[in-house]
């Protein structure tokens, strides 16, 4: 596309064909890019946490508030998720070569109470595997943990830990506060080409 129009530029294009010819192509590759990037149909799926814990080896659980901590309390916190729809998630193996596929992340809140903020942040592990991370956290708002879908197994509960990535912790809200833990997962749906359905159809 490039190469087409520097070179009408430098031929000072001779005649309005070599014009036409370049805006059609730059039009049809164009359209070709639209079409690639439109033909998946994304679903949003939310789970809120069904199950969650802190635990700590200094003190007891507060109900405002769940340390993760890296120092002499060692804090954790157990987020489960229950749904039926999370063991049929499509295999990660698709990641967009024309299969379904998906992507995961968890939502954190951590509330306005003293030393919640971290300069650490948090890891999070399923099964005792590292399946996300947050190199910090900022003090009552919400935070975003990406998570590697290829790393979760999917069955109808999902189990995650909250882990300190060091001494300076961190603290979240539970779901007692009314903003616990959410897993998002965004599917991707690939779109059958009307031709291929029809065809099979009519088979």
């Amino acid at each position: 596309m490039i190469r087409c129009l520097t070179n009408g530029v430098s031929s000072g294009f001779r005649n309005a064909r070599t014009i036409a010819s370049c805006v059609l192509a730059i039009l049809f590759l164009t359209g070709v890019a639209t079409v690639t990037a439109a033909d998946e149909d994304v679903e949003e799926l939310v789970f809120p946490v069904y199950k969650d814990a802190n635990l700590l080896l200094d003190r007891e659980a507060a109900s405002n508030v769940f340390w993760v901590d890296g120092d002499d309390s060692e804090g954790e916190v157990i987020l489960q998720f229950r749904d039926g729809r999370l063991a049929t998630l499509p295999p990660c193996g698709g990641l967009g070569g024309g299969e379904a596929h998906f992507q995961a992340r968890l939502k954190l809140h951590t509330p306005n109470v003293k030393d919640t903020e971290s300069e650490d942040g948090v890891d999070v592990y399923h099964r005792g595997w590292k399946v996300g991370s947050l190199t910090r956290a900022s003090r009552n708002g919400w935070l975003t943990v990406d998570l590697d879908p290829c790393l979760l197994v999917l069955e109808p509960e999902i189990n995650l830990m909250l882990k300190a990535r060091g001494d300076d912790g961190t603290g979240i809200s539970p779901k007692l506060s009314g903003k616990g833990a959410r897993l998002e997962i965004v599917v991707f749906h690939p779109r059958q080409d009307p031709m291929e359905a029809e065809v099979e159809g009519g088979r």
